[in-house]
């Protein structure tokens, strides 16, 4: 770990959003893709927050190329997804 990570330490568990090789056994992923996941949660539910978060900005963003101002278009497409 670089001398400038500060948010997590050693020995600490992390998810992380992996671009490449986020299968392998020891994959190498910034220090800005990943975050401390709490000592309450499932490990099932912090892996998924990743894909999760993900999915939703790309459906938002990209998909229905959602605009800055649109807020009440963003937050009807977010009750829907519930």
């Amino acid at each position: 770990m670089g001398s400038n990570v500060k948010h997590v330490a050693v020995g600490d568990q992390v998810a992380a959003f992996c671009p490449r090789g986020g299968f392998s056994t020891l994959p190498l992923v910034a220090a800005e893709c990943c975050v401390k996941i709490p000592q309450d949660m499932p490990y099932e539910d912090a892996a998924s927050i990743p894909s999760v978060f993900l999915t939703a900005a790309y459906s938002l963003l990209d998909v229905a190329n959602l605009q800055e101002g649109q807020v009440s278009e963003g937050q009807r497409l977010l009750r829907r997804c519930r």
